[in-house]
């Protein structure tokens, strides 16, 4: 990734693998800001397809990188109360779509 031009640093960088054959990518990308972020993502997700057969990519595009704090790279810290109404994820009862609602 780091090859990709305009790209300044990779943090918070997750791979793993859902199920045979179906490798997903995360990861927080730091870029020039002459260097659109549409043009990086595109440019990260050929190369870690070619490279590594990852064809599952979210990438987050950053001008200056996150913080990182006590639990990971999150803009705020779990302790500081910010989230007051928690959010829980659920199904319909048909399984046909699911949604996050607040609490």
């Amino acid at each position: 990734m780091h090859e990709v031009v305009g790209v300044t640093d990779v943090h918070d960088l997750h791979v793993w693998v859902r199920t045979s054959g179906k490798n997903s990518l995360t990861a927080h990308v730091v870029h020039a800001s002459d260097v659109a972020p549409t043009q990086v993502i595109e440019k990260i997700k050929t190369v870690v397809a070619k490279r590594f057969s990852v064809f599952h990519t979210t990438i987050q595009c950053e001008l200056v990188a996150c913080e990182h704090g006590a639990d990971g790279c999150n803009f705020f810290e779990r302790d500081t109360g910010i989230a007051e109404t928690p959010l829980t994820y659920a199904t319909d009862g048909n399984q046909t779509g699911s949604k996050l609602t607040a609490e």
